[in-house]
């Protein structure tokens, strides 16, 4: 990659998760004292547990993260309870490849894989949502 690449492939990065900083300082200046809850669906997730590490969430729910094509490998597991969903029949990101970097975190997820999901749960969502509420209010 070339400096204009990199360059790129930064803002693809930083920009979404200082979006979501902001989102985060808004709400708290309107609903002070509220804990929070981050969560991410795919891309999402991985703009969730990246910003994790700056914004301290008190639950982070992270769907089918891209362990793979983002730079997701450098950013380690929340600071705080965090579930992982999974499906076992992902063709956008390898679902071993999601256990394995999982598996290395130092602060594991409540881990639930999906037999038969595909990344993006079509037709699962209702399978998938019981979990996150169950998790979230634990």
């Amino acid at each position: 990659m070339d400096g204009v690449d990199l360059s790129r492939a930064h803002l693809r990065v930083a920009r979404p998760t200082d979006d979501l900083a902001a989102v985060v300082a808004e709400g708290r200046r309107r609903f002070p004292g509220a804990a929070l809850w981050l969560g991410g669906f795919s891309f999402g997730a991985f703009v969730a547990l990246r910003g994790a590490q700056r914004l301290g969430p008190v639950k982070l729910v992270a769907v089918a993260p891209p362990v793979v094509g983002y730079e997701l490998g450098e950013v380690s597991s929340p600071d705080c309870d965090w579930m992982l969903a999974q499906g076992d029949a992902d063709d956008v990101v390898p679902p071993q490849a999601v256990l394995d970097w999982a598996a290395k975190q130092p602060r594991q997820p409540r881990l639930h894989v999906l037999a038969g999901a595909g990344h993006f749960f079509h037709g699962r969502l209702h399978e998938l949502k019981p979990l996150v509420v169950d998790f979230l209010r634990a």
